[in-house]
């Protein structure tokens, strides 16, 4: 079902000393008189959160960022108008390739739509998302120690669970290519069910308390869930781990501002160290964001090129059956 875009507005003036830059570099990055600051953010990262808890962290963004505008600015003596708005959008792809009728210069989105269009030279990444744990995130498949399931081919037939949050684009591609590449088979064939519901700690108590054969969740709500309960780590066992994966990803579009890009990139890589940037994170489920690098995406490209090529093999199989 469309879920239609919200917009949150911030308006205000201020006025401020040039701090860092020489009065010859602001000649050339003068600031308009009026700036619409817009961001993106794709509405897979919201699959598990409130819409209304969603509104409210981004109003908090949001501040974040007119906040440090007003006391980190390196903008001359001006009177300076901004206007900020979110949108929430149900096609990142429009946005990425700029064939949105609004034109963005933030965008948020899992890394598995970014490396479509990372070589487009449109934009620029600055920061990825990261839990407490690892970094980046690996998803594991887990059983029960109880049960006679030493590896994923004992789980043919039997019943896995996968939490239904933002990280499914991702574990459900690393599954399917790791099922095809053994098996021959998309997962659904492979396992007797597949449930996609609820979070990742009761996907995990599905199989402590032998409700469910196996789960798929990251490597760190496990940990997170076996430090709060050490019975869990005892009962449970992995018998896969994937390659890690970076999972969200926040871009800047490389014609952006010159004279704001130095304010906003300031904010994106400090969400962690203020309390309102920290609210923001735990919505989501992380608690960090980490400066962006070129190699974090070679494990989740691979796997993209992989997954393309498995499952054309896989349909050109069945239509010549």
């Amino acid at each position: 079902m469309h879920k239609p875009e919200f917009k949150v507005k911030i308006n205000f003036l201020f006025l401020v000393l040039l701090l860092w830059l020489p009065i010859k570099n602001f000649s050339q990055t003068h600031a308009p008189s009026t700036y619409f600051f817009r961001a993106a953010f794709d509405n897979k990262l919201f699959i598990d959160v409130n819409r209304n808890d969603a509104q409210s962290a981004l109003r908090l963004w949001t501040k974040e960022i007119s906040k440090n505008f007003t006391n980190n600015s390196h903008l001359a003596d001006s009177n300076l108008t901004i206007q900020i708005e979110i949108s929430l959008v149900d096609k990142i792809d429009s946005v990425l390739n700029k064939t949105s009728k609004i034109e963005y210069d933030i965008i948020n989105l899992l890394s598995i739509d970014y490396i479509q269009y990372h070589n487009s030279g449109l934009w620029s990444p600055v920061v990825s998302s990261a839990g407490t744990g690892h970094y980046p995130e690996e998803y594991v498949l887990l059983v029960h120690r109880n049960t006679r399931i030493p590896d994923l081919n004992s789980l043919k037939n039997k019943k896995l669970r996968i939490p239904f949050n933002q990280d499914i684009p991702i574990s459900t591609m690393w599954l399917e290519n790791t099922v095809l590449s053994e098996y021959g088979v998309l997962p659904d064939a492979f396992f007797k069910t597949i449930s996609k519901s609820g979070k990742s700690s009761a996907a995990v108590l599905d199989v402590f308390f032998k409700k469910a054969d196996a789960c798929l969740v990251g490597y760190n709500a496990f940990k997170t869930m076996a430090e709060l309960n050490p019975q869990i780590e005892k009962k449970l066992k992995i018998i896969r781990t994937s390659p890690p994966f970076i999972k969200g990803i926040t871009c800047i579009k490389k014609s952006f501002y010159d004279w704001a890009k130095p304010d906003v990139i300031y904010v994106l890589n400090n969400l962690q160290k203020t309390a309102a940037g920290r609210q923001v994170l735990a919505l989501f489920g992380q608690s960090r964001v980490v400066p962006f690098k070129e190699k974090d995406i070679l494990s989740i490209q691979k796997m993209v090129q992989e997954h393309k090529k498995r499952i054309s093999k896989y349909k050109a199989r069945e239509l010549n059956k």
